[in-house]
């Protein structure tokens, strides 16, 4: 009887801990960045991100290359290991999606969400610090 009950309770915490796929705080905090931009990142609750980011964009125009900056601030809410974002300010239709993986954070971005002409900040971004970011926008 004893032993049913262990096995019971190791298969109740095996099947919790394999559905649990939420990404913590110490999984999402710091700086994450790609040589054109970087992303900073803070949990201030089980479901909120505080997020900011600059990026910038090379565009091949007729005179030449040139090179524009973007960036951004807001609130991400976090689900699982997906955050959505919209940038405070952005068009509506604006929507990054930030998936934290083992050790990347993937980013894709739905439009133009003109922080930045010809900016977009879809890509895989590599963690490069776990300390708490510093912010320049107030939240």
């Amino acid at each position: 009887m004893v032993w049913a009950l262990c096995l019971t309770a190791a298969s109740v915490v095996t099947i919790r801990a394999a559905n649990d796929t939420g990404a913590t705080a110490a999984q999402v905090n710091g700086t994450w960045a790609t040589p054109a931009g970087e992303f900073k990142i803070w949990a201030l609750d089980h479901h909120h991100l505080r997020v900011e980011f600059s990026v910038a964009a090379e565009h091949k125009g007729e005179p030449g290359p040139t090179a524009n900056a973007g960036d951004g601030h807001g609130i991400a809410t976090i689900q699982g290991n997906t955050a959505i974002f919209r940038p405070d300010g952005a068009d509506a239709d604006c929507r990054i999606t930030l998936k934290f993986k083992l050790h990347n954070l993937v980013i894709t971005q739905t439009t133009r969400c003109d922080f930045g002409k010809y900016a977009n900040v879809a890509g895989t971004y590599k963690k490069v610090s776990t300390s708490k970011p510093v912010f320049r926008f107030a939240l």
